[in-house]
């Protein structure tokens, strides 16, 4: 299994360890865990359903990449929650928070992202907010499976991420603010590989994974797998995360080139 779920890595690399088998469940070393069918088929066309009865009750033409925003309305440009503004999610949605690896409170999220990415749509290379969000990111695959690039992120990847139009994983692209100088003990390192999201599957982002490493979807039409090129299929996401309290905005981690 670990096989299927690896495959740009460097040979040196550990391997995930597997910590349950019901569901399969994986943690990396890096602070990442990947659960297998963490919701069932019937749950999965439920949502892929639901998204789209929201989204074609819309105007205007339809986006490349959709995007469903529910619980509080955060701003991407300015990294600011509205006070007022807020939508509940839908019963499908929070009936899954009982089955999340939560550690506590701050584990629990409070803000859900839906998104629908047709075949050949990928997503930049990015750090989620440190300063907004928890730590903690959940990232629920369904309709079809994906693969993943992360990469620890130095001096050189962050010149990138201030660039204009990269994602900051809310759905909307926007240059992300200045930031601070490099950590040379970061930049020494090298890592970069791919993992394989299986369709139901729950990727969970803590530590060095969630505050120093990229993460982004590769936009093409169809993956190696082997000597045969498999066709990407409509997939579906849903990332769940819990916005700080203004008292608690703000971060001092050790990636302080990529903190925000």
């Amino acid at each position: 299994m670990v096989e299927r779920i690896l495959f740009n890595i460097q040979p040196n690399y550990p391997p995930p360890t597997l910590i349950s088998n019901n569901p399969p469940t994986y943690e990396f070393t890096n602070g990442l865990i990947l659960i297998h069918d963490f919701i069932s088929k019937e749950e999965e066309e439920e949502m892929i359903r639901e998204y789209h009865v929201v989204t074609s009750s819309r105007e205007g033409r339809a986006l490349k990449r959709g995007a469903v925003h529910y619980g509080p309305h955060f701003d991407y440009t300015t990294f600011a929650v509205s006070k007022s503004a807020s939508t509940p999610p839908p019963e499908y949605l929070t009936r899954l928070l009982d089955r999340l690896p939560a550690r506590d409170d701050r584990d629990i999220p409070d803000q859900y992202t839906l998104q629908h990415y047709p075949p050949g749509t990928g997503i930049p290379p990015h750090v989620d907010t440190h300063s907004a969000f928890e730590e903690t990111i959940y990232s629920l695959s369904f309709g079809a499976s994906t693969r993943m690039d992360f990469k620890l992120c130095g001096e050189k990847e962050s010149r990138r991420l201030r660039l204009p139009k990269r994602s900051l994983g809310g759905g909307v692209e926007t240059p992300p603010p200045e930031l601070a100088p490099s950590v040379d003990s970061v930049e020494e390192k090298t890592e970069e590989w791919e993992l394989e999201l299986p369709a139901r599957s729950l990727l969970v982002m803590r530590g060095p994974s969630r505050y120093g490493y990229t993460h982004g979807i590769k936009g093409r039409k169809h993956d190696q797998d082997g000597a045969r090129l498999v066709a990407r299929q409509d997939r579906y996401s849903l990332t769940m995360r819990r916005i700080k309290p203004a008292e608690r905005i703000g971060c001092d981690c050790e990636y302080s080139h990529v903190c925000s």
